[in-house]
């Protein structure tokens, strides 16, 4: 986990909530949170060996959740975003992301913030809802649907987003995502 863990997260969560804002003048809702952050971590580990919040995700029903968000994290990461919730006739309530900042996009890298910029506008053009939110997760993140397929509640492992099995691959048969992957995993068992 790298030391600016917090700044990464933060930012990424204010930039969701302040683009999502912009463009549809509507706070976004948790779950389309949750999702773009999945979508961008995942798509991430498959294209350059590396998540881009780090978070770790599990495999709820409707997809994958970033635990350290649902477990009520807010006031570790209130400069940066507010949680409003709303209640629903049932007794329950839902929540929406407001950015509390002026995102600091210099945590991101340009092709990570050209990705959530392209999903936020499918999010917005589609009028994706929680439930198409949820569809287009598990289609598009393949390690949601291969560790979901064996137990939900479980935690996924990024590795799971590449075709094969990467632990036991040759290492000369490695792709260049995989390969930083697998270097990835021994520099952060090394920072724990």
């Amino acid at each position: 986990m790298r030391v600016y863990h917090e700044q990464i997260v933060g930012n990424t969560v204010a930039y969701i909530a302040k683009t999502y804002y912009e463009k549809t003048h509507m706070y976004p809702a948790q779950m389309l949170v949750y999702k773009l952050l999945a979508l961008m971590d995942f798509n991430s580990v498959k294209t350059k060996g590396r998540p881009c919040t780090e978070l770790t995700y599990k495999a709820r029903k409707n997809g994958p959740v970033p635990e350290e968000l649902y477990k009520d994290s807010e006031e570790k990461y209130k400069n940066f975003y507010t949680v409003k919730r709303f209640p629903l006739p049932n007794g329950k309530s839902y929540k929406r992301y407001k950015a509390m900042c002026e995102p600091d996009t210099d945590y991101l890298c340009p092709s990570e913030l050209e990705f959530l910029n392209q999903k936020i506008n499918l999010f917005v053009t589609e009028r994706f809802n929680s439930r198409k939110a949820s569809e287009y997760s598990h289609q598009n993140i393949k390690a949601w649907r291969k560790t979901a397929y064996k137990k939900i509640n479980t935690v996924i492992d990024y590795a799971a987003e590449f075709d094969d099995d990467i632990y036991s691959k040759p290492l000369n048969k490695l792709s260049m995502p995989e390969e930083q992957f697998l270097l990835y995993r021994e520099y952060s068992k090394c920072q724990k």
